[in-house]
């Protein structure tokens, strides 16, 4: 049975970019999903959630790692199977803590690249 460090190979490194760039399409796909649920208030934070969120301890450990993503998988199929706002809205508010917290990303940083992201999609649309 392999353990969690067995799981990725040593020598491979996902650079600050790639990681910015996975959890932006994370972050796009669940606004996309809160507007599709017509859940768009539930995306709305003030500064003290943001400040809150910002002063969490970054989970290190790779099995702790993989804990979180679990839970964030779990959050989202309830609110996707179950129809459950408060599970979307922990789940959304985890993204973020990953972002901001464990991979250390800055707001202009993600704000930068979420609207290249967006850019890009919207040049993969076919116009009619």
């Amino acid at each position: 049975m392999l353990g969690w460090g067995d799981l990725r190979p040593v020598d491979h490194h996902v650079t600050a970019d790639e990681k910015l760039n996975q959890g932006i399409r994370v972050l796009y796909w669940a606004l996309l999903f809160s507007a599709q649920q017509q859940w768009t208030h539930l995306v709305v934070m003030d500064d003290e959630r943001m400040n809150k969120i910002k002063a969490a301890k970054p989970v290190a450990r790779v099995d702790d790692q993989a804990k979180l993503y679990l839970v964030m998988q779990q959050f989202l199929a309830s609110a996707y199977y179950n129809h459950r706002q408060s599970d979307f809205q922990h789940a959304y508010r985890l993204i973020w803590k990953v972002l901001w917290v464990d991979l250390g990303m800055r707001d202009e940083a993600i704000t930068t690249a979420f609207e290249n992201y967006i850019q890009v999609r919207e040049q993969q649309i076919p116009q009619d």
